[in-house]
């Protein structure tokens, strides 16, 4: 049975359990349930904002994309065109997705056929690159906090469960170039700073050893100096202390 066939399996005590205790509408459920059915879009953003991703954005675009039938399309609040989505799942773009008795629907009908070559192709781009480290396969939701947190040069980040390392390294990108970060005609006509020039400070935490690992090999490829990997429970995590100031006593 594959991801296909599994999102049509029906489970009716489930679904009176839950539209009960949300006080949903028949209707309202339904569109609940579609969602909940849905397949995460493969996702991705380029590295950095200077003028390198914004070239392998242009190739990818005039190269690639007139190739295909189902297009990518950027995300429409990520600065520069930068982040992108492809609305279909991470098993379909492999080739292992192929549907069943499940419900119909735009990727059910796409995935009836075999991968085509082209399909093949950008999905060896899509490796190949984030391999090198030129783009980041990184969920959409991921992408927001640090464009919410608005980081600028100078500033000092804290993120408490930070592995495995997405959102660490485009804050670290984001320390480094927030010029196009900013997206104005200003900033688009500042010069855009090096990994090496970053000023800032980002401290990701993980209380998992294992995962500070994962994230430390992935933020590596960075090179960046703003970058401190600590493990730590969260909720027990040392208070910073000023230039100064006394240390606080031990426990």
């Amino acid at each position: 049975m594959g991801a296909s066939d599994l999102r049509g399996v029906t489970n009716d005590a489930f679904s009176a359990y839950y539209k009960q205790q949300l006080g949903l509408t028949d209707q309202e459920w339904s569109a609940l349930e579609a969602c909940l059915r849905s397949p995460l879009p493969v996702t991705w953003r380029f590295s950095g904002n200077d003028e390198r991703a914004i070239s392998l954005r242009a190739s990818m675009e005039q190269s690639l994309l007139p190739l295909l039938n189902e297009q990518p399309t950027s995300l429409p609040w990520y600065p520069d065109r930068l982040g992108w989505q492809f609305g279909v799942s991470r098993a379909w773009l492999r080739g292992k997705d192929r549907p069943g008795e499940g419900p119909e629907g735009p990727e059910a009908a796409a995935a009836a056929a075999p991968r085509s070559t082209s399909i093949k192709a950008f999905h060896a781009w899509l490796l190949r690159e984030s391999s090198l480290g030129n783009l980041q396969r990184q969920e959409a939701v991921s992408m927001v906090p640090p464009l919410l947190l608005d980081v600028r040069p100078g500033m000092a980040v804290l993120d408490m469960c930070a592995s495995p390392g997405s959102k660490a390294q485009q804050i670290l990108e984001m320390l480094a170039a927030p010029a196009r970060i900013a997206n104005t005609d200003a900033a688009a006509r500042a010069p855009v700073r090096s990994l090496d020039e970053a000023r800032g400070l980002l401290v990701a935490n993980d209380a998992d050893v294992k995962r500070c690992q994962l994230l430390a090999s992935r933020a590596a490829r960075l090179h960046s100096p703003s970058l401190v990997v600590t493990s730590h429970d969260a909720r027990l995590f040392p208070e910073a202390v000023g230039e100064g100031a006394a240390a606080a006593p031990p426990p």
